[in-house]
């Protein structure tokens, strides 16, 4: 099946969202198929991204991503090839810095950014980056899109933790 579309494939290893993981014995054997190509990673439990990213590359030879905005700076500065971020589509220009940064491995100006960011990643962990992002589109007038069900919206008292967290970048857009 995956040859039938000759394009290149990314696993999308999600296991806070479909209950699933993909372990390594298992990405070894599908990064054989031709043109599964690179692997979308959730943050590692214990932090260690470096001993992750050389165990993958090892047994997978896959392109190794992540996800979970408040892990880019310590993924791209352990030295994976990607990063998946939902604030990086609405608010591209910190994250491109701190992704810029990090490539070119400037340690302390990505922890910067990063530390920058801490308000907005600590509200991405409380209520979820879909519901955070839904409010960002929302104060930055993009549009008032529905949550899909059972998906709730942030209640008052959540939305003004998320404008007080983003309202420093906000000002500057």
């Amino acid at each position: 099946m995956t040859a039938a579309s000759g394009l290149p494939l990314c696993i999308y290893n999600n296991p806070g969202t479909t209950r699933f993981t993909f372990g390594l014995d298992l990405l070894e054997r599908l990064s054989r198929l031709p043109t599964i190509r690179a692997g979308k990673m959730p943050l590692p439990s214990d932090g260690d991204y470096g001993s992750e990213i050389a165990a993958l590359r090892d047994r997978t030879g896959l392109a190794v991503g992540y996800s979970g905005d408040w892990g880019t700076a310590d993924a791209l500065l352990a030295g994976a090839d990607a990063f998946y971020s939902v604030l990086g589509g609405t608010l591209p220009d910190p994250v491109v810095a701190l992704v810029r940064a990090a490539q070119v491995g400037d340690a302390g100006e990505a922890r910067r950014i990063d530390a920058s960011l801490a308000p907005l990643w600590e509200t991405f962990k409380a209520f979820g980056s879909l519901r955070v992002m839904n409010v960002l589109l929302d104060l930055l007038g993009l549009g008032k899109a529905k949550l899909p069900k059972p998906i709730l919206p942030l209640e008052d008292k959540a939305r003004e933790q998320v404008l007080t967290a983003a309202e420093p970048l906000l000002s500057v857009r």
